[in-house]
């Protein structure tokens, strides 16, 4: 039996675009860089569990229950 999953997901959600400046234009270094791409990332990892959980009906932990509820705060 063949199961197909459609998800839809809003992916401007899910953080700014990739560069490697700042609002300005100015440079930043590679460790700034890097830093910021890392956080960038596990927010997006953190993101992407949560939906993926609500989506199969799995209960949140405590901690994913409240940085969902400061997602929302930050969308609205």
């Amino acid at each position: 039996m063949d199961v197909h999953t459609q998800i839809n997901i809003d992916l401007k959600s899910l953080g700014v675009l990739d560069s490697p400046q700042r609002k300005g234009g100015e440079s930043i270094s590679d460790a700034e860089f890097l830093t910021r791409e890392r956080c960038l990332a596990e927010s997006r990892l953190i993101k992407s569990k949560i939906m993926y959980k609500l989506h199969q009906n799995i209960k949140l932990t405590p901690a994913e229950s409240k940085y969902q509820k400061a997602w929302k705060q930050e969308m609205t």
